[in-house]
C-alpha cells in the first residue's frame, strides 16, 4: 500500500510539473507522459491512458507523414507560432 501511495505521489508531482510547463517552450507534454508512465506501473487506468496516448500520437504522426510537403511545412509553422506565442506570454508574465 505504501508503494502505491509513493508511486501515485511521484506520478502526480511529475504530471503537475509537466502541466505547469505546457504553455512554456520545453518538455511539458513529455513530462506529463512520463508521469502517466510512472502511474502505469501500478494503476491499470493509467496504463490504459498511456496506451491511448501512444496510439493517438502514432495516428497523428502517420497522418502527418501522409500529407504533402506544403501541409507538413504549414504544420511546422503553426507549431513554431504556438511556441513563439507561449514564449512571448511567458516572457510577459516574468516582466
Amino acid at each position: 500500500m505504501i508503494w502505491r501511495v509513493l508511486i501515485g505521489t511521484v506520478g502526480a508531482v511529475i504530471v503537475i510539473i509537466g502541466l505547469a510547463l505546457i504553455p512554456l517552450p520545453g518538455p511539458g507534454w513529455a513530462l506529463v507522459f512520463v508521469g502517466v508512465a510512472v502511474w502505469a506501473t501500478e494503476f491499470a487506468w493509467a496504463y490504459r491512458l498511456l496506451r491511448y496516448g501512444r496510439r493517438m500520437l502514432r495516428r497523428w504522426t502517420e497522418w502527418a507523414k501522409r500529407q504533402s510537403l506544403v501541409i507538413r511545412l504549414l504544420l511546422g509553422l503553426v507549431g513554431l507560432l504556438v511556441l513563439a506565442g507561449a514564449g512571448y506570454l511567458g516572457w510577459q508574465t516574468l516582466r
